[in-house]
């Protein structure tokens, strides 16, 4: 279905309360429907006219031949169906001019009707006619039992109904006497259709009476409810908005483009009302004795509510409202009704439908008495058939000329729950809501005494030998997991106690949460507090709400007492409790709004305490700060202006498991807290995290599923809007960015919903008489003196000049009124009256005493006349109000001639210049100017030691080897100010900018530098998180980090309501703000990233919220911002060098077998200390898979600390040759021989020569250089080394040789043989890794050389060394 046209669109709704009308995107799939079923129902009245016709004119000229008698068959049928139309009529002005008796008298009539059309078939005679006589006063019995049963609702039902049609819509009467006519004609018409069939009575004739009877169900339920859509939305507007519609137009716009949805609705409401009806009655049946039975009433229960989302007449309110498809206007209705406390309950008891099915059923009885009668008079054969179609004809128009009754109640319910405290609405629904709530409570209660008593009888099963199990059937309304103990009205010592409940239900319809509650004080809720002695918390309350795709359990009134509201949230094992404060008395008038939000998480909740020297918490941490602001954020935007009470709000995690984060759950604790409290917030909050895993959107993911998510976004706000997003993703696109706001945005609106009804049970009263406004008065007096002046100033491009001149200003007219005697400095709000001195004349000194009005003890003073004088403003008013005039002109000057302050148009980016390189011994550096902002971007790179370290609930400590720190100091403003630790601005700019950066860094393997990013405001006017994000990235390719691509970003903001300044009323969105932009406007919306995604994000609203339509226009107005600002940086003069800085540290790679790391480490790090003496290099980083990091600055120092950790490493194989080695030591039983930097062996001293020796120093001394070959590495790791295995062969050696294994390395001439010069000049020239054969890893040797007999030496490959391509790659080096 197309759109509305615009001449035909719904009434131009006004907001209320900051919130837009509904609104819906029509799907392909929705639109096929409704078309498809539209056409289904013409072709069908097509083709069941063209049948009638057929039958009609064939009956007609058989009639004769098959004994059929029109002229005693269609009379007494048109006659029938001619009396439903005037039945219908006169129970119409039977109910407007009675309403009371006409409730009670269908109820009692009804039952009565049907009755005689029962008797009136049993005295045809036939068995057939008895038969169904029979059904019809079995019928008539059961409407008699359940008028007796819903007696007590007519009182109400009489009541909602005169309050729905009492003012019904213009031409009412018209659109119903139409519809009435034209169901009279319709069904005469298809009357002479059924007459043609009956005359032949073939089998065909059967079925073609039966379609027709189809036809007839369908088309008058269409029928009715074309007219329950026209005046629903008609009344719906006057309940909603107090806008007056015409019935007659809306019944036209109707017809023309709601049909198909109608269609759908009329096929689908009879069916499910069927369903569920007949499942409610088996639920009443089933009781809670039969526990099989109460298990299936159960399961048919859920099915039940769900049905009941699908489809139902409510929905047809929002269907001819807001063009809404059926089963998503019944979808949307039900969850309102369900968030509305105990609202589907009053509904599904509410007897409306009943009254309107009795009714109908009363003009058929008439209808079908008529007809009978005739027939049972002229010709009885035919009575009975007749009597059966005159009830049903007349049943589908009795329908139809009630459907507005029904549609006038429908629509007063919808607009109930949209507004319950609307002031179109008196106290009928709460006040049967509670009627119910009380009824219900006392019935679970008496339930749950009778099992107590059960339970406590001497014959019951705890006395038993042989245990029993009761089967006891849980109370809804319970809210612990064990049955509660209530103390019952009778039982209470001050009697008048009233026990009652509270069902709150999710939007989603999936779950329900309930509060029991008791009205007396003095009898509490808590039962672990009933019957032990122990204190009592008569306010504690315990309730679930929905949070995403599960339910959190909040408690208030059991801690916290004091504080104006303290709440627990319970998410899993994780619990966040919260606190809201309020100062008794006002601070001093100003623009910002006196709230303190302090977030701590305790390390207790983890059962760990904290790491420093005082073993406590300390100073606020990080991404403390972060949540801290997340929580105050959105809160702000929901305050009033004018309210000057300090107010602190402190949320602690007492408990985390470490699965549930608990971020998001401070944000709602918070929002329940302040909606609880006496703050006159405007509405409630929430907020909620939206993680993008496996392509699929998740709200509130698990720790764990976070790590797999693409996407981290916060979203927080009220049941209607927006209010603040935060969050990263890896280049994700605007499109999927707002869908995942909109799957955020509907899991913020249900639990919203839920916090509103908990705050209206159970918060407290608002503060609303400590807001104070300026006077009115003073705003004339401000635009008067400044007015034309103030113009001007704004035009003024620089800031610093502007500021001047508007602060000049600004005293000039603080000067005038103080002149005019209009300002002083003792009053802070208000208006006041000048107070006289009481000063007592000399002369008259005596009380005055009016006669007769003196008791004992009365002292009566005599009045003093007080003297008015003008009326005085505080110095602090009239700045506020200068600066709200301010804002004022300057939003009117961008919407009304399209210019900004500096001159720019609304989309244009202010000029930008960056210069990279301008810090000589810096890593990386970049200056980066956009207009008057300015950010100097420094790049510094190091080792794992540089890397930050976070402390957090988590139980490991966190490194970050990636962090921006951003500073912001007052002289980039021009103003001094202190300078101390990061405030929390800081902070979070800082980890927007970083978070932007953090996705186009490479990996650790890639790149083994801890990164710092230190960005450093120097001059600032709007939008310097973002000058650090382009600033940033410019500087880290300065630094030679090599990143994935360049990413910028831009602010961008919004003037919301034009239509005060002369706009078209739809918001302004504005390219780089500036800072009189920010804070004159409504909108700080910053986003990073490049041409084709969003890397992070932050917004932050100043008004009650935004849609995802504006979101989506900034969006698409940033992304071309950012392509633009990344073109400008590309311009980059002089451009980054790519490539590290000759000050820049160097890291090299190794890996080692896992097995050598502790050989490398040494005890107590004594070895990997001695190495880093040795060499010379900065720090050496070993990680227990092998993976060894090098550090240092220069490359001779890298290479000698590379050759020592190679030699210490190295796998040995026996049969290498090692040439030109020391000798380190002598034992009298050989020499030690050092063969790699720190690696020795021994020399045997019968292997030191081939000549016998005494002691070792025969031959060689300490210092000595030998040439040797390792012959044999033992069990332990040891080394065996020979130099005679070197000499020239003797005579001897020969046969000593030929006993040799033929494993052993040492071979006849030509044998394979392995040289390696180890000097310290060549091993710090190698520095290479090799795989030895087997599965150890060994460092590759590149001088690997054969010796042989001959005068040539080959190159070979190493016996250890079987496969080249097996080598690790260890030269990782950066340079």
């Amino acid at each position: 279905m197309s759109p509305l046209p615009p001449s035909s669109s719904p009434i131009a709704f006004k907001e209320q309360q900051g919130r837009p009308p509904p609104t819906t995107q029509q799907t392909i799939a929705g639109k096929l429907f409704r078309n498809l079923f539209k056409g289904l129902l013409f072709s069908q009245l097509t083709l069941i006219s063209l049948l009638v016709i057929v039958l009609t004119i064939r009956g007609l000229i058989s009639a004769s031949t098959h004994h059929f008698h029109p002229k005693k068959w269609y009379p007494p049928l048109l006659a029938s169906v001619a009396v439903s139309g005037v039945a219908s009529l006169a129970w119409q002005c039977i109910f407007i001019y009675n309403p009371s008796r006409a409730v009670k008298a269908t109820f009692w009539l009804s039952p009565i009707l049907t009755c005689s059309v029962g008797i009136l078939l049993v005295l045809i005679g036939s068995a057939v006619d008895a038969g169904i006589g029979a059904v019809f006063v079995l019928f008539a019995i059961i409407q008699s039992l359940y008028g007796c049963w819903i007696t007590p609702r007519f009182a109400y039902t009489d009541k909602i109904l005169s309050l729905a049609t009492a003012f019904p819509p213009a031409r009412t009467r018209e659109v119903v006497c139409l519809s009435i006519i034209v169901s009279v004609v319709y069904s005469g018409f298809l009357v002479t259709g059924i007459g043609g069939a009956t005359s032949t009575r073939t089998n065909l004739d059967i079925l073609f009476i039966s379609v027709i009877m189809m036809s007839l169900a369908w088309t008058m339920q269409v029928l009715k409810n074309v007219q329950q859509v026209a005046i629903s939305r008609a009344r719906y507007v006057n309940f909603a908005h107090g806008e007056d519609m015409d019935a007659w137009n809306a019944f036209r716009i109707t017809l023309k483009h709601l049909t198909g949805s109608i269609c759908i609705g009329s096929t689908l409401v009879p069916i499910i009302v069927f369903i569920r009806g007949s499942i409610r009655s088996v639920n009443l049946m089933s009781g809670s004795s039969d526990e099989v039975m109460y298990s299936g009433a159960d399961c048919f229960s859920t099915i039940a509510n769900k049905l009941i989302t699908l489809g139902n007449r409510w929905g047809f309110v929002h269907v001819g409202t807001y063009d809404k498809g059926f089963m998503e206007a019944s979808s949307d209705t039900w969850k309102k009704f369900r968030s509305t406390t105990g609202l589907e309950k009053l509904i599904d008891s509410d007897l409306t439908s009943s009254f309107c099915f009795l009714s109908a059923v009363s003009v058929g009885a008439v209808s079908s008495l008529t007809a009978g009668i005739w027939m049972l008079l002229i010709h009885k054969d035919y009575a009975l058939e007749v009597s059966l179609y005159a009830f049903i004809i007349g049943y589908f128009v009795g329908r139809v000329g009630l459907a507005w009754l029904q549609a006038c109640v429908l629509a007063y319910y919808v607009a109930y729950s949209e507004d319950p405290q609307s002031m179109r609405f008196d106290g009928t629904i709460p006040q049967r809501i509670q009627r119910l709530q009380m009824l219900s409570a006392h019935r679970d209660n008496r339930e749950l005494e009778k099992k107590k008593k059960m339970l406590t009888s001497p014959s019951n099963a705890l006395h038993s030998s042989t245990p029993h199990f009761w089967p006891v059937r849980r109370s809804r309304l319970c809210r612990s997991r064990n049955l509660p103990r209530f103390h019952s009205g009778e039982r209470s010592s001050g009697g008048g106690g009233k026990l009652c409940s509270l069902s709150l239900l999710s939007a989603s319809g999936a779950s329900k949460f309930s509060v029991r509650a008791l009205v007396r004080p003095d009898v509490t809720e808590d039962a672990d507090s009933i019957g032990d002695g122990s204190l009592a918390f008569p306010n504690h309350v315990s309730v679930k709400i929905p949070f995403g795709n599960r339910e959190i359990l909040v408690e208030t009134g059991l801690m916290g007492r004091q504080a104006s509201s303290a709440v627990t949230v319970t998410d899993g094992e994780t619990i966040v409790y919260t606190s809201v404060c309020l100062a008794d008395v006002p601070s001093e008038p100003s623009d910002f709004l006196p709230l303190y939000v302090h977030y701590q998480e305790r390390f207790s909740a983890v059962g760990r305490t904290s790491g420093g020297f005082f073993k406590r918490e300390g100073r606020t941490k990080d991404h403390e700060v972060l949540i801290c602001r997340l929580i105050d954020r959105p809160l702000r935007p929901t305050m009033p202006k004018g309210f000057y009470n300090e107010t602190q709000i402190l949320s602690w995690v007492l408990s985390y498991d470490g699965l549930h984060a608990p971020d998001a759950l401070a944000v709602t604790s918070a929002g329940i807290a302040v909606a609880l409290s006496e703050v006159p917030n405007a509405k409630a909050i929430a907020g909620v995290r939206v993680g993008l895993i496996g392509g699929e959107f998740i709200v509130n993911p698990t720790v764990k599923e976070m790590e797999e998510s693409q996407l981290d976004l916060f979203l927080a706000g009220t049941d209607t809007a927006i209010l603040t997003i935060e969050g990263y993703s890896n280049f994700l696109p605007e499109e999927m960015l707002l869908q995942a706001v909109k799957v955020g945005q509907d899991a913020v609106q249900a639990t919203c919903i839920a916090i509103e009804v908990l705050a209206k049970k159970y918060g407290k009263p608002k503060m609303l008489d400590a807001i104070r406004l300026p006077p009115p008065e003073l705003y004339k007096h401000v635009k008067e003196l400044a007015g034309e002046e103030l113009t001007k100033a704004l035009q003024i491009k620089s800031k610093i000049s502007r500021r001047k001149a508007i602060s000049s200003l600004e005293e000039k007219v603080l000067t005038i009124l103080t002149e005019k005697g209009y300002v002083i400095d003792e009053v802070a709000f208000g208006t006041i009256e000048a107070q006289p001195d009481l000063l007592e004349d000399e002369d008259e000194d005596e009380e005055v005493v009016p006669e007769g009005e003196v008791d004992q003890g009365d002292v009566h003073i005599r009045p003093i006349p007080r003297k008015p004088i003008p009326l005085l403003f505080s110095e602090v008013d009239v700045k506020l109000v200068f600066k709200e005039v301010s804002s004022k002109l300057l939003r009117r000057r961008i919407v009304e001639g399209g210019k900004r302050s500096d001159g720019r148009t609304l989309d244009e980016i202010r000029p930008i210049n960056s210069r990279c390189g301008l810090l000589p011994r810096a890593h990386g550096s970049t200056l980066f100017t956009r207009g008057e902002t300015q950010a100097l971007a420094v790049v510094t790179l190091g080792d794992k030691q540089m890397a930050q370290r976070i402390d957090n609930l988590e139980g490991s400590d966190e490194y970050k080897r990636f962090y921006l720190q951003y500073t912001f100091p007052p002289s980039s403003v021009g103003e001094v100010g202190r300078i101390g630790a990061p405030s929390r601005r800081e902070i979070g700019h800082g980890t927007l900018a970083e978070r932007a950066l953090e996705t186009i860094l490479p990996s650790d393997d890639d790149f083994p530098y801890t990164i710092r990013v230190e960005s450093t405001v120097i001059e600032s006017n709007g939008s310097s998180s973002m000058a650090s994000v382009c600033g940033g990235c410019l500087a880290l390719q300065d630094a030679g980090v090599p990143v994935k691509c360049s990413v910028a970003g831009i602010a961008m903001g919004m003037v919301w309501d034009t239509e005060e300044f002369g706009g078209d009323g739809s918001p302004l969105i504005l390219s780089d703000i500036t800072g009189a932009e920010d804070a004159s406007g409504d909108m700080d919306f910053k986003v990073a990233g490049n041409e084709d995604g969003v890397t992070a994000f932050q917004m932050d609203i100043k008004v009650g919220g935004i849609t995802l339509e504006i979101m989506e226009k900034a969006l698409i107005q940033a992304k071309a911002g950012r392509r633009h600002i990344l073109a400008e940086m590309a311009k980059c003069s002089p451009p980054p060098t790519l490539s590290l800085s000759k000050y820049a540290p160097l890291i090299h790679i190794m890996k080692v077998h896992p097995s050598k790391v502790y050989s490398l480490i040494g005890s107590g790090g004594k070895k990997v200390k001695s190495i880093i003496e040795e060499s010379g290099v900065e720090a050496i980083d070993m990680q227990d898979d092998g993976t060894v990091k090098i550090m240092a600055i220069d490359v001779a120092s890298l290479e000698r600390a590379k050759a020592i950790i190679s030699g210490l490493t190295m796998v040995p194989a026996v049969g290498d040759i090692y040439r030109n080695c020391e000798i380190k030591s002598m034992a009298p039983y050989g020499a030690f021989v050092e063969i790699a930097p720190g690696r020795e062996g021994l020399c045997h001293i019968s292997e030191l020569s081939a000549e016998w020796l005494a002691k070792p120093e025969d031959a060689y001394k300490v210092g000595d250089r030998i040439d040797v070959k390792l012959i044999e590495v033992n069990e332990k790791g040891q080394l065996r080394l020979s130099v005679r295995a070197l000499l020239p062969e003797s005579e001897t050696d020969k046969d000593s040789q030929k006993q040799q294994p033929a494993g052993d390395s040492t071979k006849d001439k030509g044998s394979q043989r392995k040289y390696v010069n180890t000097s310290s000049k060549d091993r710090a020239a190698a520095g290479a890794s090799k795989v030895s054969s087997g599965d150890e890893l060994v460092l590759k040797k590149k001088d690997v050389r054969r010796a042989t007999g001959g005068s040539s030496d080959k190159t070979m490959k190493s016996n250890s060394s079987t496969n080249e391509e097996s080598l690790v790659n260890g030269e990782a080096t950066i340079s």
